[in-house]
Formats: C-alpha cells, sequence, structure tokens
C-alpha cells in the first residue's frame, strides 16, 4: 500500500516544501530579471525617473509577475 494513502499528512508535507522551494526559484528569478531590466535603463535616467522605474519594477510588477508564475506551476506542475 502506497504511504502517502497510510500518512496523506506527510504528503502534505512534502507538497509544502516543495510549494516553498518553487516560490523561492520563483522570486530569486524574478529578482534577477528586474535587477538586469533595471539596469538596463538606470544610467540613462535621472534619479528622479530612475526611482519611480525601481518602484515599479518592484512593486506592482514583480507581484504580478510572481501570480502568473505561481498560476502557471499550479496548472503546469
Amino acid at each position: 500500500m502506497n504511504w502517502i494513502l497510510q500518512f496523506p499528512w506527510i504528503g502534505y508535507i512534502i507538497y509544502s516544501m516543495m510549494n516553498k522551494e518553487i516560490k523561492t526559484e520563483h522570486k530569486m528569478w524574478v529578482d534577477e530579471a528586474i535587477s538586469k531590466f533595471y539596469w538596463d535603463f538606470a544610467d540613462e535616467l535621472s534619479d528622479e525617473s530612475g526611482e519611480r522605474l525601481n518602484v515599479l519594477l518592484n512593486g506592482e510588477f514583480k507581484e504580478k509577475m510572481l501570480k502568473i508564475l505561481e498560476e502557471e506551476y499550479k496548472i503546469y506542475s
């Protein structure tokens, strides 16, 4: 008999651990992409515009991108 069927809470713990790893991986991936994008433009922008870009990328954009990746993971995992 399958041990996950006997002890379903173990399966939940394993799933939760995998889910945290995936979320951490997604966050690192998005952070790296945001940093690269920011530095591709930051030198050409004024301080004020650079700050506005930083707020946009690390706020609304990052939140939406992580949500998209999470939904994609749920569909295809």
